[in-house]
Protein backbone atom coordinates (compact mmCIF):
# COMPACT_ATOMS: atom_id res chain seq x y z
CA UNK A 1 0.00 0.00 0.00
CA UNK A 2 2.37 2.37 -1.43
CA UNK A 3 0.08 5.68 -0.55
CA UNK A 4 -0.63 4.65 2.85
CA UNK A 5 3.22 4.26 3.58
CA UNK A 6 4.23 7.88 1.78
CA UNK A 7 1.20 9.55 3.65
CA UNK A 8 2.34 8.65 6.94
CA UNK A 9 5.43 9.40 6.76
CA UNK A 10 4.97 13.08 5.19
CA UNK A 11 2.31 13.99 7.61
CA UNK A 12 5.02 12.28 10.93
CA UNK A 13 7.39 14.77 8.97
CA UNK A 14 5.14 17.66 9.48
CA UNK A 15 3.76 16.62 12.47
CA UNK A 16 7.13 16.55 13.76
CA UNK A 17 8.72 20.02 12.81
CA UNK A 18 5.29 21.87 14.04
CA UNK A 19 5.13 24.05 17.07
CA UNK A 20 3.91 22.51 20.10
CA UNK A 21 0.42 22.12 20.30
CA UNK A 22 -0.47 22.60 24.04
CA UNK A 23 -3.45 21.15 25.75
CA UNK A 24 -6.64 23.11 26.42
CA UNK A 25 -8.80 22.74 29.41
CA UNK A 26 -12.44 22.45 29.16
CA UNK A 27 -14.41 23.77 31.98
CA UNK A 28 -18.34 23.63 32.55
CA UNK A 29 -20.49 25.99 30.83
CA UNK A 30 -22.32 28.91 32.92
CA UNK A 31 -25.81 27.37 33.52
CA UNK A 32 -28.25 28.62 30.87
CA UNK A 33 -25.04 29.26 28.69
CA UNK A 34 -25.31 27.58 25.51
CA UNK A 35 -22.33 26.71 23.71
CA UNK A 36 -22.19 28.44 19.84
CA UNK A 37 -20.87 25.36 17.79
CA UNK A 38 -19.17 27.99 15.64
CA UNK A 39 -17.31 28.96 17.68
CA UNK A 40 -15.95 25.76 18.97
CA UNK A 41 -15.57 24.39 15.50
CA UNK A 42 -12.86 27.87 14.67
CA UNK A 43 -11.27 27.43 18.36
CA UNK A 44 -10.70 23.45 16.81
CA UNK A 45 -9.51 24.89 13.78
CA UNK A 46 -7.00 26.89 15.50
CA UNK A 47 -5.44 23.44 17.38
CA UNK A 48 -6.06 20.80 15.49
CA UNK A 49 -4.54 23.01 11.96
CA UNK A 50 -6.31 21.54 9.35
CA UNK A 51 -3.89 23.53 6.66
CA UNK A 52 -1.27 21.54 7.48
CA UNK A 53 -3.02 18.42 7.80
CA UNK A 54 -3.76 19.14 4.10
CA UNK A 55 -0.29 20.26 3.62
CA UNK A 56 1.14 16.77 4.86
CA UNK A 57 -1.94 14.57 2.83
CA UNK A 58 -1.51 16.66 -0.30
CA UNK A 59 -4.84 17.71 -0.41
CA UNK A 60 -5.30 19.61 -3.17
CA UNK A 61 -8.78 20.23 -5.54
CA UNK A 62 -8.80 16.44 -7.21
CA UNK A 63 -7.88 14.44 -4.46
CA UNK A 64 -9.11 11.38 -3.38
CA UNK A 65 -8.58 11.54 0.51
CA UNK A 66 -10.18 8.61 3.24
CA UNK A 67 -11.17 9.79 6.39
CA UNK A 68 -10.32 7.25 8.45
CA UNK A 69 -12.70 6.82 11.91
CA UNK A 70 -14.77 9.82 10.66
CA UNK A 71 -17.08 10.31 13.10
CA UNK A 72 -19.19 13.05 12.95
CA UNK A 73 -17.16 14.79 10.42
CA UNK A 74 -15.26 17.43 11.70
CA UNK A 75 -12.37 16.70 9.31
CA UNK A 76 -14.97 15.34 6.49
CA UNK A 77 -16.33 18.97 5.59
CA UNK A 78 -12.94 20.47 5.43
CA UNK A 79 -11.56 17.86 3.14
CA UNK A 80 -14.52 18.21 1.26
CA UNK A 81 -14.14 21.84 0.78
CA UNK A 82 -10.38 21.37 -0.03
CA UNK A 83 -10.54 18.82 -2.58
CA UNK A 84 -13.77 20.74 -4.49
CA UNK A 85 -16.09 19.61 -6.61
CA UNK A 86 -13.66 17.17 -8.24
CA UNK A 87 -12.08 15.66 -5.54
CA UNK A 88 -13.60 12.71 -3.69
CA UNK A 89 -13.56 11.79 0.51
CA UNK A 90 -14.39 8.54 2.07
CA UNK A 91 -15.98 8.92 5.32
CA UNK A 92 -15.07 5.24 7.32
CA UNK A 93 -16.31 4.96 10.52
CA UNK A 94 -17.76 1.85 12.55
CA UNK A 95 -20.37 4.00 13.73
CA UNK A 96 -23.30 3.95 11.74
CA UNK A 97 -24.74 6.53 14.38
CA UNK A 98 -22.20 9.25 13.67
CA UNK A 99 -22.39 8.70 9.72
CA UNK A 100 -26.53 9.07 9.77
CA UNK A 101 -25.13 12.44 11.78
CA UNK A 102 -22.70 13.20 9.32
CA UNK A 103 -24.77 12.23 6.12
CA UNK A 104 -27.33 15.09 7.73
CA UNK A 105 -24.30 17.78 8.02
CA UNK A 106 -23.58 16.88 4.19
CA UNK A 107 -27.37 17.13 3.03
CA UNK A 108 -28.01 20.76 4.88
CA UNK A 109 -24.65 22.25 3.63
CA UNK A 110 -25.15 20.39 -0.10
CA UNK A 111 -22.14 18.66 0.20
CA UNK A 112 -21.83 16.33 -2.36
CA UNK A 113 -18.54 14.98 -2.99
CA UNK A 114 -18.31 12.38 0.45
CA UNK A 115 -18.95 9.01 0.20
CA UNK A 116 -19.88 7.46 4.01
CA UNK A 117 -18.67 4.20 4.09
CA UNK A 118 -19.49 2.02 6.88
CA UNK A 119 -16.02 0.55 8.74
CA UNK A 120 -15.93 -2.79 10.25
CA UNK A 121 -13.49 -3.48 13.48
CA UNK A 122 -10.60 -4.74 10.97
CA UNK A 123 -11.17 -3.50 8.11
CA UNK A 124 -11.74 0.35 6.82
CA UNK A 125 -13.61 -1.28 3.82
CA UNK A 126 -12.11 1.71 1.48
CA UNK A 127 -11.22 1.27 -2.23
CA UNK A 128 -7.83 -0.35 -3.33
CA UNK A 129 -5.96 1.24 -5.18
CA UNK A 130 -7.33 4.97 -6.02
CA UNK A 131 -6.82 6.66 -2.80
CA UNK A 132 -4.28 9.70 -2.96
CA UNK A 133 -4.12 9.72 0.78
CA UNK A 134 -5.38 8.51 4.66
CA UNK A 135 -5.70 10.49 7.70
CA UNK A 136 -6.72 9.01 10.84
CA UNK A 137 -7.48 12.36 13.43
CA UNK A 138 -8.11 11.86 16.83
CA UNK A 139 -9.57 8.05 15.82
CA UNK A 140 -6.72 5.61 16.01
CA UNK A 141 -6.48 5.07 19.96
CA UNK A 142 -10.39 4.29 19.42
CA UNK A 143 -9.02 1.35 17.26
CA UNK A 144 -9.24 -2.34 18.58
CA UNK A 145 -7.47 -3.95 15.73
CA UNK A 146 -5.18 -2.04 14.32
CA UNK A 147 -2.88 -3.71 12.02
CA UNK A 148 -5.53 -5.42 10.75
CA UNK A 149 -6.99 -1.68 9.55
CA UNK A 150 -4.00 -0.41 8.74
Amino acid sequence: MRWYHGTLISLAGVLTTMEPVYAQVRSASPQGAVASTTAAANRRDDWQRPGDIFAALGATAGSRIADLGAGEGWLTLRLAKQVGPTGRVFASDISDEALARLGESLSRDSVRNVELVLAEDDDPRLPFGTLDGVVILNAYHEMCQRVAVL
